[in-house]
């Protein structure tokens, strides 16, 4: 957002941001995940990273991504790290 707007009109911008990325949910692949969007900026990512494989399992899968996400939290300066899909 434009550091221009005024702390009343925030709600409404991202009440629209909101709308238009939902619009545009229905344009997305078979298989997308929801998309989000995140106005509590004690929540920001700062890296997405994505798991694919047609060699594991799901359950492989899930455990690689558990484990990654021990890992990180690991790092110094990681808040939190969530795991989506």
């Amino acid at each position: 957002l434009k550091s221009s707007v005024q702390a009343k009109d925030l709600e409404q911008y991202w009440d629209n941001l909101r709308r238009k990325v939902g619009d545009a949910q229905a344009s997305l692949p078979p298989g997308t995940g929801t998309s989000i969007v995140n106005d509590d900026f004690g929540d920001v990512f700062g890296l997405l990273m994505t798991l694919q494989s047609e060699d594991y399992t799901l359950k492989q899968m899930e455990d690689f991504a558990d484990l990654m996400q021990r890992e990180i939290q690991l790092v110094e300066g990681v808040k939190k790290v969530s795991i989506a899909g």
